[in-house]
């Protein structure tokens, strides 16, 4: 996440780590008015709109989660964080579809600013490219009643 000049109290932080289960009722109201304030000041701080998403999906207001999460991400672009926290969101609200277009954007935003070769894979392939296993004299039971090139093309051929 971006760095900002606004600290964050540790309470914050360990929620932000370990969610609302780590929190009780006053330190969740007292974390969620910090994290407006911050908001309200810095709307592009990534650490308060993950906050934010999060403490209004623990109180399952999705909708006002949907519109901090989709606003930061037409102000600022994309996080991975707000992404995951928003797919909670999405979900709750029954709009995956919405939810995997934002993600589809993501991807061909990263892929734009990743400048990479593809090792001969086009973007849309599908095909993970893994590496050919070799085999051993020992994973071969005939390989000792073989003559050379027999053994020699068990090898060659895989």
């Amino acid at each position: 996440m971006k760095e900002s000049d606004i600290i964050f109290p540790s309470i914050v932080e360990t929620f932000l780590k370990q969610g609302m289960n780590s929190i009780d009722e006053q330190e969740a109201a007292d974390i969620h008015q910090f994290l407006e304030m911050v908001y309200a000041e810095q709307p592009c701080n990534e650490k308060a709109v993950y906050g934010l998403i999060k403490i209004y999906n623990a109180k399952k207001e999705f909708e006002q989660a949907k519109e901090i999460g989709q606003s930061f991400i037409m102000m600022d672009g994309y996080n991975k964080d707000i992404l995951g926290e928003l797919s909670i969101t999405f979900l709750s609200l029954n709009q995956m579809d919405t939810y995997f277009s934002l993600v589809k954007q993501h991807l061909e935003k990263e892929a734009q600013l990743e400048d990479v070769p593809n090792d001969d894979f086009s973007e849309e392939s599908n095909v993970i490219p893994f590496p050919k296993k070799n085999k051993t004299a020992s994973q071969h039971p005939e390989f000792f009643r073989m003559g050379n090139c027999g053994a020699i093309g068990i090898f060659a051929t895989g």
